[in-house]
């Protein structure tokens, strides 16, 4: 934030969490490391999908997509109130809607009551 207020950017805190620093997976990461590296077979396996899944875990994307077909007639109803980020055109009735389904709904009800 420093670097880009450096270029003349102005930033307003809009909400904030505070976390304390904690040792939380060093000896999760620790014990099933050394089973990976010293084990074979099953184990080592095991091990391995532990590791990985606690990585995959917390280095998913936050951004998550939702997929929908809705009729034509009804696409207003999921424009005016979603982050669409692709319609496909299926046929003249249908389409399919990508949107974004991890929307903060608080801040979307007090930008709808804002244009109200």
């Amino acid at each position: 934030m420093k670097a880009v207020q450096k270029l003349g950017y102005k930033l307003t805190l809009i909400k904030g969490y505070e976390f304390s620093k904690i040792d939380l997976f060093s000896k999760y990461i620790d014990h099933f490391f050394s089973k990976n590296k010293y084990a074979a077979g099953a184990i080592r396996f095991i091990a391995k999908l532990h590791l990985n899944q606690l990585y995959g875990y917390f280095g998913r994307k936050q951004d998550l997509i939702e997929t929908i077909n809705v009729l034509n007639k009804d696409l207003n109803l999921y424009t005016c109130c979603r982050i669409v980020k692709t319609i496909i055109k299926i046929n003249d009735k249908i389409s399919t809607i990508l949107m974004h389904c991890n929307l903060n709904h608080e801040i979307v009800n007090e930008l709808n009551n804002k244009l109200e």
